[in-house]
């Protein structure tokens, strides 16, 4: 909190967003690794989980996984891509 200079909300700032897409980006870079088109859908949900945590008023534990979550669905559907069961 005592890095981010440019305020982007009351609470929130530009820098701590843009480390919150690279750090989502990177973790969802491993998680999805060998997916076609990995990297869309990795970036669209790193950036529903970014712009999920600037939603005043509402807890960012629940809108991030269900925003974020959303967009990676939507992803996959737009790209018509197979994601391997965890099921087997």
């Amino acid at each position: 909190m005592s890095y981010g200079n440019i305020k982007i909300s009351s609470k929130k700032s530009l820098e701590g967003s843009l480390a919150c897409l690279f750090v989502c980006c990177a973790v969802g870079s491993g998680v999805f690794w060998g997916i076609h088109l990995f990297e869309y859908i990795v970036f669209v949900g790193a950036l529903g989980a970014t712009l999920a945590e600037l939603i005043p008023g509402i807890d960012d534990n629940v809108t991030i996984p269900l925003i974020s979550g959303a967009a990676m669905t939507f992803a996959v559907w737009r790209l018509d891509a197979t994601l391997p069961s965890i099921l087997g």
